[in-house]
């Protein structure tokens, strides 16, 4: 995917919606991206087909995850430099669910509700930056 193919808010027309009720994400990805994970963060993802559940796109350096069925916001995630050539999430804000279907998915195991989307967001968006690899990387 090239500097053109970039996903952007204008590749939706209009079907994506902002949260409407949002928090602060309490506990962040450690992990950090090299500057060619970042750019590629930043070209964005469009789901491709309905077993695909995000898609994603970046203003600058917040980057927006969006279900790809609704387009309904769900996490808004800003990067930081971690040092000369690594990035990091220096803060995230995740969609407050109205239903409890997470925290019973939670309630089965020894996570967090802010542990658990932890953990999907840092999986989305390694995907992401997987994704949008050269086509002759390995």
């Amino acid at each position: 995917m090239s500097a053109d193919d970039r996903v952007a808010r204008s590749t939706f027309s209009g079907r994506i919606q902002p949260m409407s009720r949002h928090r602060q994400l309490a506990v962040l990805p450690r992990r950090t991206w090299s500057d060619d994970e970042w750019r590629r963060i930043q070209l964005g993802y469009l789901a491709r087909d309905m077993d695909e559940k995000w898609d994603v796109f970046a203003e600058g350096s917040v980057v927006f995850l969006h279900r790809s069925w609704t387009g309904v916001g769900f996490f808004e995630v800003t990067f930081a430099p971690a040092d000369d050539s690594d990035w990091r999430i220096s803060q995230a804000v995740v969609r407050r669910e109205r239903f409890d279907v997470i925290r019973r998915l939670i309630s089965r195991g020894s996570r967090s509700e802010d542990e658990f989307y932890c953990g999907v967001l840092e999986s989305v968006l390694s995907a992401v930056a997987s994704a949008n690899r050269p086509e002759n990387s390995e």
